[in-house]
């Protein structure tokens, strides 16, 4: 059966550039806290994917890579791997599903996705 959802154009959730995405994921932090299912990895996963128009695997590599309980890369790779076009979450609209992580850390304000202009 063919897919019927709606999505939005994929150009608007690309990130301004890798190099700001990866400046703001680096401060997104990956415990069960902020992250607490499966679907949630994946989500970001997703979310990283859509960004960069699949060009962000060591982003999330990177960020999977702080999961607290550890993470076999392997699995990470493979779970990237398993992304698709089209989304419906990326840079832009991340940042609404995931307000925990959006506001601020005991160190820093974490900036939101779409404001990482270049």
């Amino acid at each position: 059966m063919p897919d019927t959802r709606s999505y939005p154009d994929q150009d608007s959730l690309l990130a301004p550039s890798l190099e700001k995405l990866a400046e703001v994921v680096a401060m997104i932090p990956n415990t069960s806290q902020h992250f607490g299912h499966y679907d949630d990895y994946i989500k970001m996963a997703i979310a990283i994917y859509a960004a960069t128009d699949g060009e962000g695997e060591r982003i999330f590599e990177e960020w999977a890579s702080r999961w607290e309980g550890g993470n076999d890369p392997p699995r990470v790779a493979a779970d990237w791997a398993t992304l698709f076009p089209p989304f419906a979450i990326g840079g832009p609209t991340y940042r609404v599903s995931q307000p925990a992580w959006a506001a601020t850390t005991p160190s820093k304000t974490i900036p939101l996705w779409n404001n990482c202009s270049s």
